[in-house]
């Protein structure tokens, strides 16, 4: 056999056995999406089937996990702002909203698109939409003008039997529940944790800072069971019986707080007066403006069970998340951002860029 022979051989065997297979790496790119632009957004909720549930100055709008239209519940025409999940199911506050007040509400409880109970709220109960929250848990809790409200649901109940906890003064802004036993609010008057013998101040402190919260706006608990809030001075958490604070020296982009929500794996979500904040405990995330949010004014805010967050404004719903592609995709995603934002001549020059008015 000759040597050219030889060397062909050769060439056909590593051909046949000798390919190794190739791994494409991938990169998560995080995106978003609006929905339901042009609509006042009050509160947003996610169920554990990943079912999305929207209050807005029309009704309620639903898009099950299993679907990818968005339906209307229009629960008696009325506005919808204020929502809370547990498990499967839905609490929606609806009622009469004049300058932000609303008053004849009913709470309507649905599971998949369907209102298995409505119950009316109080006649006297005022809410400030505008400074209010809801839990779902085993009982409800609802954040009153100026106190926690709380109580049990009954199956043929038809008006809502609530008592007072007997709160701080102060407008409720968020509720975090870890236990019947364990509450936690953020109110305009502080931060505080109702026990057995009533309710406790809590007033964060590290080695160097101490903070005497008389305007606290956010409160939550995160997957690994700590504490945090947030309000002006900066935001906390409470990590094995120790306060880690930070504030804009801490790499805190912004501090006018309006809601917050935990994350899947001890990271929170900040939503403020001019856009929304991520922390995984070492990056600090800022998302504001038109690439982010339909308006930077955040009025709701909540993680998916996938990681992504859906973002209540008053001109619409946003969701960011993450989308695995490869580098080839992820340049033509950003080729396709450019395009879309920047778009140029043939020749490469910016377009012109054209205004309603001059300056």
């Amino acid at each position: 056999m000759n040597t050219k022979k030889i060397f062909t051989l050769i060439y056909i065997i590593g051909f046949l056995f000798g390919q190794e297979s190739v791994n494409i790496p991938f990169f998560e790119q995080e995106k978003r999406a609006f929905f339901l632009e042009g609509k006042n957004v009050y509160s947003v909720a996610t169920t554990k089937t990943k079912d999305i549930y929207v209050g807005t100055d029309s009704g309620l709008f639903i898009q099950l996990e299993s679907e990818k239209d968005w339906n209307k519940l229009s629960l008696n025409n009325q506005p919808v702002v204020l929502l809370s999940a547990k498990g499967t199911k839905i609490v929606a506050i609806t009622g009469e909203l004049n300058d932000n007040i609303l008053t004849n509400g009913m709470a309507y409880f649905i599971k998949n698109k369907v209102v298995s109970q409505a119950i009316s709220l109080p006649k006297n109960m005022h809410l400030n939409v505008l400074e209010t929250d809801l839990v779902f848990s085993n009982q409800l809790y609802l954040g009153g003008k100026t106190d926690l409200f709380v109580g049990k649901i009954k199956k043929n109940d038809k008006h809502l039997a609530l008592k007072s906890m007997k709160t701080p003064s102060g407008n409720i802004r968020q509720i975090t529940v870890q236990s019947e036993k364990n509450v936690f609010v953020a109110t305009a008057q502080g931060l505080y944790k109702k026990t057995r013998t009533g309710w406790n101040t809590i007033q964060p402190h590290d080695d160097t800072r101490s903070w005497a919260l008389a305007d606290c706006r956010s409160v939550a608990m995160d997957s690994k069971n700590r504490l945090w809030f947030a309000s002006p001075q900066g935001v906390g958490v409470l990590d094995k019986k120790e306060w880690i604070l930070y504030e804009g020296k801490d790499g805190l982009p912004y501090n006018d707080f309006t809601k917050m929500a935990a994350g899947q794996n001890g990271d929170v979500w900040f939503g403020t007066t001019k856009g929304a904040i991520h922390f995984d405990g070492k990056t600090w995330e800022y998302r504001q403006g038109k690439r982010w949010l339909p308006d930077d004014h955040v009025n709701d805010i909540v993680v998916a069970k996938d990681g992504s967050v859906w973002i209540a404004t008053s001109k619409g719903l946003s969701h960011i998340y993450k989308e695995k592609m490869t580098l080839a995709e992820k340049a033509k995603f950003y080729e396709d951002e450019i395009d879309k934002y920047h778009r140029r001549t043939p020749y490469e020059y910016v377009l012109d860029v054209n205004l309603p008015k001059a300056g």
